[in-house]
């Protein structure tokens, strides 16, 4: 079944994830984890609540008790499964930055730590296929949870650990019209907040919740070049993404935010060695920053599901991946938009100065990220990697990447797509666009 993706569940509903599927997935959830509580929760989309009510008979009916906390974002699940008593499991009923039409399952088992293909979605899956379920002694029960109070004070003793004030920033969010508008009460006690697609709405009619898509940030980039405002935000479709902008509307790329954050942890740390984790796609700079702030710099592949386990194994302070995914230690090991937000704050509280200026030293290099349509993935991977035998280092940590004075880049597979992505970052303009072009002929080649 091709909703079994490597880190969630995914697909377009109803053609590919009905309430008949949906239904089975509780079973099967409930029966590989032997769960006993599962926290529930959907984001905005049209198709959230007939899938949880589908999903959670299954998971009742499988013998377990479904605690529904409704409307919320996906940071917000993982605080629930870790807050709300005897909770040993959760799901979040979202398809996160995709299109309207998809809706999906983020899977977690206890203290939020998530399920993959590595470690129970496979499973699942076998079991949706067989459809053959042990009956229980008894169903499970239901209640209804509202976490909205603990959470917002979880983020005031957070604030005032940092030393977070009141200040006169001047911030512009776009929602998109997801689940963004939950976590605006918060922020506001801390700037002075416009918004644009507030109201949620799932059929999500101004714009796609994918904040990669440069498209997606135009009325947001109008907005901040027209106004006065000193930083923009976006959040994706589930809130567990934000990505930055400066105060020229100027888009803030995701490792710059990692290098940021991860000095201004490692100097406020009172613990020597701290582990960072950041995936292969990010710059240099994160690294040079970590070590230069006597932090465990740790390269890893992408994918945060995956990163998740590794930050538990070791005891990882941070994670920043290149899609805007930010994950801490003392947010459960998990992602945490207002948590990246707060500290963003905090930083140019600390400073005063504009973002642009602040993050101006991490700017050192020049990158660029394209996608390849291709017909053999592996077979272009290798043809690019003979062709490039004299670097300096190399590594296959996640497809292919090599190392020289001057440039690196990174080739690897897509998951889900007939594509291979390349990750490219050089010391000059000319170094990337030389670089871009050869890559580029040697991946085109017939």
């Amino acid at each position: 079944m091709g909703i079994f993706k490597a880190y969630d569940i995914r697909g377009i509903y109803p053609e590919e994830l009905s309430e008949e599927t949906a239904y089975k997935i509780g079973r099967a959830f409930v029966s590989f984890l032997n769960c006993k509580k599962a926290v529930v929760g959907y984001d905005a989309r049209e198709s959230g609540k007939k899938l949880f009510d589908a999903l959670t008979k299954g998971i009742i009916d499988q013998g377990a008790d479904v605690v529904n906390i409704k409307d919320i974002t996906t940071p917000m699940l993982f605080f629930a499964i870790n807050k709300i008593e005897n909770a040993d499991s959760g799901i979040m009923i979202t398809a996160s930055h995709n299109p309207a039409e998809y809706n999906g399952f983020k899977l977690c088992r206890e203290k939020a730590i998530p399920l993959n293909e590595n470690t129970g979605i496979k499973e699942i899956e076998k079991m949706v296929e067989k459809n053959d379920f042990k009956e229980p002694d008894k169903k499970g029960g239901y209640s209804e949870y509202d976490i909205g109070g603990e959470y917002e004070e979880f983020y005031n003793e957070f604030t005032k650990k940092i030393g977070l004030e009141k200040n006169n920033l001047n911030i512009i969010i776009d929602c998109g019209n997801g689940m963004g508008y939950k976590e605006l009460p918060v922020i506001k006690k801390f700037a002075n907040v416009e918004t644009i697609y507030e109201n949620p709405d799932g059929s999500f009619p101004n714009h796609s919740p994918d904040t990669t898509n440069k498209e997606n940030l135009k009325e947001i980039k109008e907005k901040i070049k027209n106004g006065n405002f000193d930083l923009g935000i976006v959040f994706d479709g589930d809130c567990d993404r934000a990505v930055f902008m400066d105060e020229k509307g100027n888009n803030i790329e995701p490792d710059i935010i990692t290098a940021l954050i991860s000095e201004f942890i490692l100097k406020d740390s009172k613990e020597k060695n701290e582990k960072i984790i950041y995936d292969i796609r990010s710059s240099l700079v994160v690294e040079e920053t970590i070590r230069k702030n006597k932090g465990i710099p740790l390269i890893h592949p992408v994918g945060a599901s995956l990163i998740k386990t590794t930050m538990r194994k070791e005891n990882a302070v941070f994670c920043g991946e290149k899609s805007g995914h930010y994950m801490f230690r003392n947010y459960f090991y998990s992602d945490s938009a207002l948590m990246t937000i707060f500290y963003v704050f905090k930083i140019m509280q600390k400073q005063e100065k504009s973002i642009s200026e602040i993050i101006k030293p991490y700017k050192k290099y020049y990158s660029s990220y394209m996608n390849f349509e291709v017909s053999d993935k592996d077979k272009t991977i290798k043809k690019v990697e003979d062709e490039f035998t004299d670097y300096s280092k190399k590594m296959d940590i996640d497809g292919v990447s090599v190392y020289y004075d001057n440039y690196w880049f990174n080739i690897r597979k897509s998951n889900t797509e007939p594509v291979v992505r390349l990750t490219i970052e050089a010391k000059s303009k000319e170094i990337l666009e030389n670089i871009k072009k050869r890559l580029n002929d040697i991946i085109n080649e017939k």
